[in-house]
């Protein structure tokens, strides 16, 4: 087992208050003793300040196993002492805390960083890209990985000094002719019931429904049909199939 997990803290804290020993619990969980030792040594918290102040000496229990004093049983009576405690969703938060301080900073040597430093600046007054430069030096470390060092301002080169990062710009967005905010909203699943609905809660709002006369696969026109049914008013029109893509035009002729 390379790292605990939650609910792996989540098991310590529960066996430590029931007094359990360090081989069944780390029998229990699956790794060693020396790591269910070291996990609550470095991860408990104090739980209660020792009632004189300035007294900071931890009980000689404390310096073995389990070292907290969740099943301690002079803890609620004559414990005058600082006592400690293992909390498994605070053990969790500080482990996450150090995983990701670990993750910070540059993942190289002094000696590769100088070296990368030193060819990256080379390469780019040579009009070489970070491309090049990085698959012909003896660095192990990825384009991507290099680009975001520029950009955390990690290196000693800026983005101003990359050869194209100055020419490129944001490009338009060329909206669809029928793309408006409404369009985009999920309509799927939504049922003639739905539709009552909103009629329901909307009764002064008429509405158009449209449909067509259907005909054989051989005829080039249909007849559209606009419905009103507020008004009981059909309106009807000769179309040809072309003319369903743009419903704007009869929409027109309509008005």
């Amino acid at each position: 087992m390379s790292h605990l997990t939650e609910q792996n803290r989540k098991d310590i804290s529960s066996t430590l208050a029931h007094n359990k020993k360090c081989v069944k619990i780390a029998n229990a969980i699956g790794c060693d003793p020396t790591t269910i030792a070291k996990e609550i040594k470095l991860n408990r918290i104090i739980s209660k300040e020792a009632r004189t102040k300035g007294n900071k000496i931890l009980c000689k229990r404390l310096e073995r196993f389990p070292y907290v004093c969740l099943a301690c049983p002079h803890k609620y009576t004559s414990c005058t002492l600082t006592q400690l405690k293992y909390d498994a969703r605070v053990a969790q938060k500080k482990y996450e805390f150090r995983l990701h301080e670990t993750r910070k900073g540059i993942n190289l040597t002094k000696e590769e960083y100088d070296s990368l430093n030193h060819q990256l600046k080379e390469g780019l007054l040579n009009k070489r890209s970070v491309y090049e430069i990085v698959k012909t030096s003896e660095i192990d470390i990825s384009v991507p990985t290099v680009y975001r060092y520029i950009s955390e301002k990690k290196m000693n080169i800026t983005k101003m000094d990359l050869p194209y990062a100055v020419t490129y710009k944001k490009r338009k967005k060329i909206n669809k002719k029928y793309d408006y905010p409404n369009n985009r909203v999920d309509r799927s699943n939504r049922s003639y019931l739905d539709y009552l609905s909103y009629r329901k809660v909307r009764l002064n709002e008429m509405t158009v429904q449209m449909d067509f006369l259907g005909s054989i696969k051989s005829d080039s026109k249909s007849i559209l049909t606009l419905i009103i049914p507020e008004l009981h008013f059909v309106f009807l029109a000769p179309q040809t199939l072309r003319g369903f893509r743009y419903p704007s035009k009869v929409k027109g002729d309509f008005l």
